[in-house]
């Protein structure tokens, strides 16, 4: 008897430290001077995020209420909402050492402290264009017969999160030992892309010129290339795929920037190399600019975890916060980006240089998106091929602004309805 009632005291006192820690950390923004909204003990405010339609719309809605630097407490950890771009250069950029880390979604923040930053300077981005041959006439026949992109983005997405992820590991680390032992046989013929060239640097060979990948690391490991393929193929399908979609549908509703890409892209000269033409198209790449500055496609995942106690503009961050950008507030913030209105489309307020934390559909800093050049780049060539051949109506069925929803951590039309007309 004497025993039970020890161990029912303990068990008891356990539950009350418990309870009292727990307690102790919802007052970390209260302590601090940070606004915070109102939270459920245990879950703070993560019930209410996660049960809200659109997430960024909440945290649009908590920012106009409580100002560009305030918390919200994802369980009972705290997490620092910020739309300062100030502090936000401070944290991606200035004090990277004490903000190395990402706080990502599941899937991808296993080995994230290990992804590689790659540098695809031009002569990879050159190589990497000669596969938009083959992709692009794929992409004109599903737009023409108006097949909605997202659907086959959005069941690839839910499809990957269903699987268990040591089975896609396993899947990977079998196709790089297959094309380890053929690269081996192949010698000088060997393909070049991109996992060729991480499986290069696993195994300590030397790189093509030197310049093809610049590493913010001695060396990979294979399991390191396995996780950097797997990041590639989540977050890499489905954004690209979601600002296509997005592109299309502003095409359609603004006639007079569509003439002027198609004035620009008219210029195209046969004999000269696609991707430099393309690279030096100044519109066309204020067009994507805009596109991803009214429509980023990922706004969630531009986070970082703090390392190290330090101070941002005068607050001190604890090691363990997590500072969130809400990306959609920057990139409708009229102070950065006026005079003009930002909720009109107009790709030539990038002619106008900008402050450099007022841009974030890649993030920002050494550890902002690691497929930034080849997005980029995809981007332009399919939308340059695109609109050499065709041009893009408003169809039937085209609602006068689009639904937006959540799926993972990708922001996406719920449709996008075009008409596709061969050009005369």
């Amino acid at each position: 008897m004497f025993v039970l009632a020890t161990l029912l005291i303990c068990l008891i006192t356990l539950i009350i430290v418990y309870l009292w820690t727990i307690k102790s950390r919802y007052s970390y923004f209260e302590q601090r001077g940070i606004p915070c909204p109102p939270f459920r003990f245990f879950f703070g405010h993560s019930k209410t995020i996660w049960s809200t339609p659109r997430k960024t719309d909440q945290l649009q809605k908590w920012t106009r209420q409580f100002g560009s630097i305030y918390g919200l407490y994802k369980g009972s950890r705290p997490v620092y909402i910020v739309s300062d771009a100030d502090f936000l250069q401070e944290v991606f950029t200035k004090q990277f050492s004490s903000f190395h880390s990402r706080h990502l979604p599941f899937v991808l923040r296993e080995k994230a402290e290990e992804t590689v930053a790659y540098d695809f300077d031009k002569n990879l981005l050159v190589r990497l264009s000669q596969l938009m041959p083959w992709l692009i006439p794929l992409l004109t026949y599903v737009m023409t017969r108006q097949i909605l992109l997202q659907r086959f983005a959005n069941k690839f997405i839910r499809s990957i999160e269903e699987i268990p992820r040591f089975w896609l590991i396993e899947r990977l680390k079998y196709l790089i030992d297959v094309r380890t032992s053929s690269s081996d046989k192949e010698g000088k013929n060997r393909r070049v892309d991109l996992l060729q060239l991480m499986l290069d640097v696993a195994t300590r060979n030397e790189i093509m010129d030197h310049t093809d990948v610049a590493v913010m690391s001695k060396f990979l490991h294979y399991d390191e290339v396995s996780h950097n393929m797997l990041t590639f193929m989540v977050a890499g399908y489905e954004t690209t795929a979601t600002t296509l979609g997005y592109s299309t549908y502003i095409l359609a509703k603004e006639p007079l920037v569509q003439k002027k890409l198609q004035d620009e892209l008219d210029n195209y000269d046969e004999n000269k190399n696609e991707y430099d033409q393309v690279h030096s198209m100044i519109y066309l790449d204020w067009f994507i600019r805009e596109v991803l500055r009214m429509f980023p496609a990922a706004p969630q995942v531009t986070t970082r975890e703090c390392n190290r106690t330090t101070v941002v503009c005068g607050h001190t961050i604890d090691e363990g916060s997590v500072i969130q950008a809400d990306v959609l507030s920057v990139h409708y913030n009229p102070d950065l980006w006026g005079p003009e209105d930002p909720n009109i489309f107009l790709p030539e307020r990038h002619s106008t240089p900008r402050h450099p934390a007022a841009y974030l559909p890649f993030g920002i800093g050494p550890r902002n998106c690691i497929g930034k050049r080849f997005a980029l780049m995809e981007t332009k060539l399919c939308l340059a091929r695109l609109l050499r051949q065709y041009s893009i109506y408003p169809s039937d069925q085209m609602e006068e602004k689009f639904e937006l929803e959540d799926t993972s951590f990708i922001l996406h039309p719920k449709s996008v309805y075009v008409k596709i007309v061969k050009r005369s």
